[in-house]
């Protein structure tokens, strides 16, 4: 318990106000005085492990696998609020995967000034994957949503392009049953702090 994963990002927080931090890069972090025997909840500190040995001097990667220099990014959000975990991710993802823009050019067609393929109702569910199917776009679009929140939530799942078929797939897409649409739109409930993916059609524009 003395080195923890430090995953996305660390949320440190009282009951009206708090701090977000995002993480890159770092994988480990030590909670207070925490030991090998005991986890400290107790102080309000943490400390990153950038690069370094934490397993046995002869498992994981020894010596850093000779690299040298390591560079490792973090961004800081002080908040007037509780802890909200979607918010954080959120905050954690804007900073992790930065907009990244580039000239397009067409012959015909605009999508104005604002353009989503889906859009989720829930703001406690963040799309945490959208993408051509593994095995080809032919075969659907890979919807993968996450419930941010510690209780079951709601969410309708809207498309540009009505949603025509849909089906609940596990993580590695395989499929699992029929999904029942509402006038091409999907509607489900996702579990307390769940992954749920999906494998959805649309009808594209020729």
């Amino acid at each position: 318990l003395d080195w923890i994963a430090l995953n996305h990002f660390v949320h440190m927080s009282d009951d009206k106000s708090g701090m977000i931090i995002s993480n890159r890069d770092a994988y480990f972090m030590k909670s207070g005085n925490s030991t090998v025997e005991k986890l400290d909840y107790t102080i309000p500190q943490i400390k990153v492990l950038a690069g370094g040995q934490i397993d046995a001097p002869k498992l994981g990667i020894i010596n850093q696998d000779g690299d040298s220099y390591f560079e490792n990014f973090f961004a800081i959000k002080p908040q007037n609020e509780p802890f909200d975990a979607s918010l954080s991710m959120k905050f954690s993802l804007e900073h992790q995967n930065p907009l990244v823009s580039g000239e397009i050019s067409g012959t015909s067609g605009t999508y104005g000034t604002q353009f989503s393929l889906l859009t989720v109702s829930n703001p406690n569910i963040i799309a945490w994957a959208l993408k051509p199917a593994e095995d080809g776009i032919s075969n659907g679009i890979i919807l993968r949503l996450w419930n941010m929140a510690g209780k079951d939530n709601e969410c309708l799942v809207n498309s540009t392009y009505p949603i025509i078929k849909g089906k609940n797939t596990s993580l590695i897409e395989t499929d699992v049953s029929d999904i029942e649409l509402i006038a091409g739109k999907l509607q489900t409930i996702i579990g307390h702090n769940k992954l749920q993916t999906f494998r959805l059609y649309l009808n594209q524009p020729k």
